[in-house]
């Protein structure tokens, strides 16, 4: 190999080596540019976080604080509700029908109008 081959050859080599440089220099940019991005991505998941967590905080407080309720009035209304003690509950319905017996409702017309009730009240049975 002569001497200007051989510096021929180094200089093709070094500008192959250049070229190499440059592009890891390329790739080393977008991989500092795309750590950035991960980076403020991280921390807007972070502040997402923080704030989700604080609402079901809040939430959760709010069911803690109501939670007495539940096992006090509302739970006594729910199972000692005042209708518990009436005599008549769905199962045992009186028969249906107005007033006592099998007065039909012409008949329970009548007797409201023999009262003294304006027309327009004895319509109201109609």
């Amino acid at each position: 190999m002569s001497r200007q081959s051989y510096r021929d050859r180094v200089a093709q080599d070094r500008a192959r080596a250049d070229r190499v440089a440059d592009d890891l220099d390329r790739v080393a940019d977008t991989v500092v540019a795309h750590a950035q991005e991960i980076r403020e991505l991280l921390a807007l998941i972070a502040r997402i976080e923080d704030e989700v967590t604080r609402w079901f905080e809040t939430a959760a407080q709010r069911l803690r604080d109501y939670a007495p309720l539940a096992d006090g009035p509302l739970l006594k209304a729910a199972v000692d509700a005042p209708w518990a003690a009436w005599p008549f509950q769905p199962g045992n319905l009186p028969a249906s029908g107005i007033g006592s017996g099998s007065r039909s409702a012409s008949s329970c017309r009548a007797r409201v109008s023999r009262r003294v009730v304006p027309k327009s009240k004895v319509d109201v049975w109609a």
